[in-house]
């Protein structure tokens, strides 16, 4: 009863099962004439579609029954129906109820008398993951040690938001650490869950994944009809614990080629593979003072200035004296 756009179909396969009794002999896909809503069609492959347009239900008729081999031997016909692809807006996400893609159908009675085959072919629209990194800079806008360390002090707060025409509603809180994360806070009834990340068979750091959300909504149009549409997620900021010299202030999101003002919060668009783009939160140290590597001392960049211009203005005092002797 949804429609997710005009141009929505599935595919199908109808295959023709040849049978000695109940043995089956051959399952091959049905290639010949028939009729589909009352219309003449030459089948080739097996392969025919319905849409939305046809309410994604198909008639076919005048299948062959029975056939003689050349000894008079009689075999009856059997059908049944294989999906191949359904082409809505994300065909990777969606599967096939019950695991299989093929279906045997029922046996009915029509008004008339008539036996026919009846099929239902059930789908189910799969939930859809989303990645968060995060990334530490220092003042200098070089990578910060942070981002290798394994710190157990430093968190961050993410907000992860749901967007539905336009209206925003936050969903959940995750904190988020160099090699921890858990779900601090979420809305009632709103399933989804989080993970770490794996990066080169290796667990990767300040990233988490948040999967089971759902990418679409049913959502009803000026015309009364219901149809699919997409959820957009944004992520924020909400919080860094542990540290005191990453302001929010500094706060800039970006998607790995736009960097956003700063404060403001990245929108994580449905790609067409069914996954959701990746989330990176950027920061950028406040501080002159460098957070040291392991086993090493940190650096006061200021400090390093000062004694950088009085050493050149020693040097110049030196040259003047030189020169007056």
């Amino acid at each position: 009863s949804v429609n997710p756009r005009s141009d929505a179909y599935v595919l199908l396969r109808l295959d023709q099962i040849k049978l000695d009794g109940d043995k089956v002999i051959e399952t091959k896909p049905f290639e010949g004439n028939c009729k589909i809503d009352g219309n003449e069609t030459s089948f080739k492959d097996g392969e025919f579609k319905i849409t939305a347009a046809n309410k994604w239900t198909i008639r076919i008729d005048e299948l062959p029954k029975a056939t003689f081999d050349t000894d008079g031997k009689l075999f009856t016909y059997k059908y049944q129906v294989t999906e191949i692809e359904c082409n809505l807006y994300c065909p990777l996400k969606y599967a096939v109820s019950g695991g299989s893609a093929t279906f045997v159908g029922e046996e009915r009675t029509d008004k008339d008398g008539e036996k026919y085959t009846f099929f239902t072919i059930k789908n189910t629209l799969l939930p859809t993951e989303l990645e968060i990194d995060k990334k530490w800079f220092t003042y200098l806008g070089t990578p910060d040690s942070l981002q290798t360390s394994d710190t157990t002090d430093v968190t961050i707060d993410v907000g992860l938001n749901r967007v539905a025409k336009d209206a925003a509603k936050e969903i959940g809180t995750i904190k988020v650490g160099a090699t921890s994360y858990e779900v601090s806070a979420r809305t009632v009834n709103q399933a989804f869950e989080v993970t770490g990340v794996t990066e080169n068979n290796a667990p990767k750091k300040w990233a988490v994944k948040v999967t089971k959300l759902p990418a679409y909504y049913v959502a009803t149009g000026t015309d009364g009809k219901t149809y699919l549409e997409k959820y957009s997620y944004k992520v924020s900021e909400k919080a860094i614990n542990g540290i005191t010299d990453y302001s929010l202030v500094d706060l800039a999101v970006s998607d790995g080629e736009n960097t956003i003002i700063p404060g403001s919060v990245l929108d994580s668009n449905l790609k067409d593979d069914g996954t959701y783009s990746t989330v990176v939160i950027n920061n950028r140290s406040t501080s002159t003072f460098q957070l040291p590597e392991t086993g090493g001392r940190g650096r006061n960049f200021t400090a390093f200035y000062i004694v950088g211009a009085l050493m050149l203005l020693g040097s110049v005092a030196l040259l003047i004296y030189r020169k007056r002797l």
